[in-house]
């Protein structure tokens, strides 16, 4: 059963990692072991890709890549001084037009 979040003011029905095993399980015909497994494989190497610098497209699905910022400015609220924050990484996913489409089907083809 899905779990809920709060994001702002709506509430959406999130699925975990131990629902997409089940639902690897199911429709691979995989043991729970198995399917676990192969999930757990398929996070570390897009993780581990990512890591290395690299793009990952999974056709029909979107591409994940790491997104890198530079040094920004903040004021530390405590203090009040001025100060950089180094610079960071942070990931990025853009949905397939086939995700896209079977996510707002009423948008048109």
């Amino acid at each position: 059963m899905a779990r809920t979040s709060e994001i702002g003011r709506r509430s959406l029905a999130a699925t975990g990692r131990t629902e997409l095993v089940n639902a690897v399980e199911e429709k691979a015909g995989l043991t729970q072991a198995q399917a676990s497994q192969a999930v757990g494989a398929v996070v570390e190497e897009i993780a581990a890709r990512l890591a290395a610098g690299d793009r990952v497209v999974l056709r029909g699905f979107g591409t994940f890549v790491a997104t890198e910022s530079g040094r920004r400015k903040y004021r530390d609220f405590r203090t009040g001084e001025q100060r950089t924050a180094p610079p960071s990484r942070a990931v990025r996913f853009v949905p397939s037009p086939a995700l896209k489409r079977a996510v707002n089907p009423e948008a048109g083809s």
